[in-house]
């Protein structure tokens, strides 16, 4: 299960609570931070890679984030796992999926505009489109 932090990732949460409650099952937390950030310049869009420092801060947050989330899980029948990793999101999506014998890519789907799609890619659609596990999107209904 991907989460990035956001209020529209963590919709995705009490679906997977209520079916963790039911069945024993694994759930893998997948946190991706990608090694720097889209900014738009004079020439078009631009990518500016973050220092060393700010990245590790930012991985140890997010891994922090991930336990939270863990032990909101805990009073279910899931063993969960938590793994943070730098990267292009889809690419390293896939890539802990495949590595770790995951069927199943349970997620929601950002509401985001037509134009950041077109720029800068959807990491859900290319998860959909690439990925050889099932997709599991549930809306988030929640604007960014």
């Amino acid at each position: 299960m991907p989460l990035d932090g956001s209020e529209s990732s963590a919709a995705i949460l009490p679906v997977i609570e209520q079916l963790a409650v039911k069945l024993p099952c694994e759930i893998l937390l997948v946190r991706i931070i990608e090694p720097g950030k889209h900014v738009r310049t004079i020439g078009g869009l631009g990518y500016v890679p973050f220092r060393e420092r700010d990245m590790e801060a930012t991985m140890a947050a997010a891994g922090e984030y991930l336990q939270r989330v863990s032990f909101g899980l805990s009073q279910t029948r899931a063993t969960v796992c938590c793994e943070v990793r730098a990267g292009q999101a889809a690419d390293e999506i896939l890539a802990v999926a495949g590595e770790r014998g995951c069927t199943l890519i349970a997620m929601s789907s950002h509401e985001h505009s037509l134009v950041r799609k077109w720029s800068m890619g959807s990491v859900t659609s290319k998860i959909v489109q690439t990925g050889v596990q099932s997709v599991w999107l549930v809306p988030s209904f929640v604007r960014e």
